[in-house]
């Protein structure tokens, strides 16, 4: 088994599977945009029904809202790091 490296950082003493590294990177950008969707999705350059179907198979329903009528949404009114979705 090698051990992964960047600039001489160990990341990982095996191989992650693609999906994992997804999960984990859509989520660190749903983080930096404080939870808002549309940026994220923006960023990503993904359709927001793609980031919502992402995350709940993810099981993050912290960032989906139930409004009883058999929809998840979520909005987050804050802009956040704008400069990015350029």
């Amino acid at each position: 088994m090698s051990i992964l490296t960047v600039n001489d950082t160990v990341l990982h003493a095996k191989p992650l599977p693609l999906n994992a590294i997804e999960k984990d990177y859509i989520l660190q950008v749903l983080e930096f945009h404080n939870g808002n969707r549309t940026h994220t999705a923006k960023t990503l350059k993904i359709g927001i029904r793609t980031l919502q179907r992402k995350l709940h198979r993810y099981g993050r329903s912290e960032y989906l809202v139930n409004y009883g009528n058999g929809k998840t949404t979520r909005n987050v009114i804050t802009p956040s790091h704008p400069e990015v979705l350029n």
